[in-house]
């Protein structure tokens, strides 16, 4: 009433004066510390000009932990209610707080300070009970300590993970020994997980490591961090088929995953000799299209030609048009009874008289004959 005809501002009259009755409140109130709470956060009300942190800063000065804490729940800003509540000892209330704010920072801000006050068991436990935290946490050590994240994975019983971070480990050193080393790891974390497919991934990954360190050793090349298809293909392509024959036998490449990996090696090297031997199985899984393929792209249509006759007539006459022999395709588009064929070889000759005024007469006697 006196602030009020004094004619003063909220912030200098009313507010200041509950302010200071609050705090005289909580250091003489012998009452039982949850009613205390009750009867100032009564008179206080939702009031943003008045800091209940303060409040809560000076029931701690005289030993009243409990009302500071309780007081504390009214504090409508996060910057002021987390660092007080760290202060007395309040460290899950403190970051599922920062975690209600949104304030990434200040999340961070908690679990650092956590882990300084704290032993390694009495953080993790802290920690693991704030579900956003523990990713939070996982997340700070995976950039900036590996270490702790090593020892918090462990605790958590988190075998994928560590897991996964054997393999970064092995992928990003540059040494041979370190990186077969840390997938040894990940096999031993992946059995503990039981995660049979990833285990299988990860040994096939190290025999690969294995046999391309030993061809590096050999041939003077490098192998190091390609696929095993890779490997194989770049084997096959420097001429070394015997190598590359056991590399498949080892890692069970498929016949027609093989054969497809030589056509590609081949035709991109230019080893057509090698490239005819393949072609000699009458049966291939897979076809010979694939072999003229890889003559166009390396530009040896005069190396195509040969596998047409290997063909079966109806992609014989596709190949024969990809090639430009369309005076011969249109021969077997008329044997073939192909009038869509036809037509599309008139529209790809349009400067070629001959094949137009041969396609002209396929196409009348197709018409006719109907």
């Amino acid at each position: 009433a006196i602030s009020q005809y004094l004619k003063l501002n909220s912030a200098e009259g009313k507010n200041r004066v509950l302010g200071h009755w609050a705090c005289y409140k909580v250091e003489t109130s012998t009452a039982d510390e949850a009613e205390t709470a009750r009867q100032v956060s009564s008179r206080l009300g939702l009031n943003a000009d008045i800091s209940y942190s303060d409040v809560a800063g000076q029931a701690a000065e005289v030993g009243k932990k409990r009302l500071a804490v309780q007081l504390l729940e009214h504090e409508v800003r996060a910057d002021k209610q987390v660092p007080l509540l760290l202060k007395l000892g309040q460290g899950a209330q403190a970051l599922n707080k920062a975690i209600d704010s949104g304030d990434t920072d200040l999340i961070y801000h908690v679990i650092l300070s956590l882990q300084e006050q704290h032993s390694t068991a009495d953080f993790h436990m802290i920690i693991r009970g704030v579900e956003l935290g523990a990713r939070l946490y996982t997340k700070y050590c995976r950039q900036h300590n590996p270490v702790a994240l090593q020892t918090w994975l462990q605790q958590e019983d988190d075998w994928l993970s560590l897991a996964r971070q054997s393999i970064i480990e092995s992928y990003s050193s540059g040494r041979i020994e370190t990186r077969l080393s840390a997938l040894v790891t990940a096999q031993d974390y992946y059995k503990r997980a039981r995660s049979d497919f990833n285990l299988s991934a990860v040994e096939e990954t190290n025999r690969l490591l294995n046999h391309q360190s030993k061809l590096e050793e050999k041939l003077g090349r490098m192998y190091m961090n390609k696929s095993l298809h890779q490997t194989i293909s770049q084997l096959l392509e420097e001429g070394e088929v015997k190598l590359a024959d056991k590399l498949r036998s080892e890692f069970k490449v498929s016949d027609r995953k093989y054969l497809w990996l030589k056509v590609r090696a081949f035709g991109r090297s230019k080893q057509w000799g090698e490239l005819t031997n393949l072609s000699k199985n009458k049966k291939s899984l897979i076809g010979f299209g694939p072999f003229i393929d890889v003559c166009v792209e390396a530009g040896a249509k005069e190396e195509a030609f040969k596998y047409l006759p290997l063909l079966q007539p109806e992609e014989r006459l596709k190949y024969m048009m990809k090639l430009d022999m369309m005076a011969e395709a249109s021969e077997l588009a008329f044997q073939l009874r192909n009038l869509e064929a036809l037509t599309a070889i008139e529209v790809r000759s349009v400067n070629n008289f001959s094949v137009l005024e041969k396609v002209a007469g396929y196409k009348q006697k197709l018409q006719s004959s109907r």
